[in-house]
């Protein structure tokens, strides 16, 4: 249920205040969701009344311009640093957007990665780095059977592409390569034999009995897929972490506190698209793309029952709650019920 605050005067006196009270406690009686506030400093007398019945002083309410947590900004949109590329970037494709804000386990804000920088991190990387979970890398390229022995992976990728007696002679192999190779049996008895971190048997290559023992006898990790080489080449770097991305190094941030105005200002000027959303502890909230900046829940209040509604109607809401709500820009709901010596006797049983 959205929360209501109920206020009274800009310089607060006892009937408002207690009246403000009495109100929120009623309207929470009957179901609301209400919190009394004050716009100024109380008087003397107005906190020797709360002290003496034992009741809090409302808490200040400074405005209630509409900030960006009033704004309805996507929650889900943002990643753990730790997913793998491919998960970052299907997901960023489903939801048709341009980039996400990185977070790690507690939620603390990372960083940001767009698209933009995920095709250039496919399309510029000439050596493929691995350094990622082995149950990563055995997803990305729908393993149909695995040798483990490693939960983490990391090394280069060789792909066998020469002819088996260039391959053994002119590749180095050890325990930080990793092999892409298919039926060839020459070459990966030699990666056994070097130790290799991971070898990647494609199109199903079926290991026989003797080199799955030596495998296993040399601790090398081994995964078949059904994919062809050039295509496990092309999305082996997309098991890697999405905070290996190289990311540009100005990134622009909103707190959740901030005022929607400066916000369309700033963005006005910064022309971006998608901006991360964080808290005072800097944990990301989420992420606001421009073009949802206008779909907003406007504060609720409702201004106190007092002789200040009705006095200020007759000098035409001068310096009254009704022209600094209009200055705030928000609907309100007022009353003129002045509570009588009954109520407040009432009340006062209550309190």
């Amino acid at each position: 249920m959205e929360k209501v605050y109920i206020f009274g005067h800009k310089n607060p006196d006892t009937d408002s205040v207690t009246g403000a009270i009495s109100l929120s406690y009623l309207k929470n009686k009957l179901g609301m969701d209400t919190e009394p506030r004050i716009l100024g400093t109380i008087n003397s007398e107005t906190e020797f009344v709360l002290r003496k019945f034992k009741v809090n002083v409302p808490l200040y309410l400074n405005d209630v311009k509409v900030q960006i947590k009033d704004v309805k900004f996507n929650k889900k949109y943002i990643c753990n640093e730790n997913k793998p590329i491919i998960d970052a970037f299907s997901f960023m494709n489903e939801n048709s957007i341009t980039g996400l804000p990185l977070v790690d386990d507690n939620k603390k804000f990372k960083g940001y990665v767009s698209l933009k920088e995920i095709a250039a991190e496919m399309i510029y990387n000439e050596k493929i780095h691995v350094d990622t979970a082995f149950d990563h890398v055995a997803r990305i390229l729908d393993a149909t059977e695995t040798i483990k022995f490693d939960e983490h992976i990391q090394g280069f990728a060789h792909a066998a592409t020469f002819d088996d007696d260039t391959f053994v002679k002119d590749i180095k192999l050890d325990d930080k390569s990793i092999v892409i190779v298919g039926n060839r049996e020459p070459i990966i008895r030699y990666a056994i034999e070097a130790h290799a971190k991971l070898i990647i048997l494609v199109k199903n290559t079926i290991l026989n009995k003797e080199l799955k023992t030596l495998a296993k006898q040399n601790k090398v990790n081994i995964i078949t897929s059904s994919k062809e080489s050039f295509k496990i080449a092309r999305v082996l770097c997309l098991s890697n972490p999405i905070k290996q991305i190289k990311r540009g190094s100005t990134i622009i941030t909103f707190n959740a506190n901030d005022y929607l105005t400066d916000f369309q200002e700033e963005t006005s000027r910064l022309k971006h698209t998608n901006y991360p959303i964080i808290n005072n502890n800097n944990q990301c909230l989420g992420m606001l793309r421009t073009i949802d900046a206008h779909e907003v829940e406007r504060k609720k209040v409702i201004a106190n029952p007092g002789d200040l509604v009705i006095s200020s109607k007759a000098v035409g809401a001068t310096n009254s709650v009704e022209s600094w709500l209009v200055s705030q820009n928000v609907g309100f709901e007022s009353t003129e019920a002045t509570a009588n010596a009954s109520d407040w006797n009432r009340l006062v049983q209550i309190l």
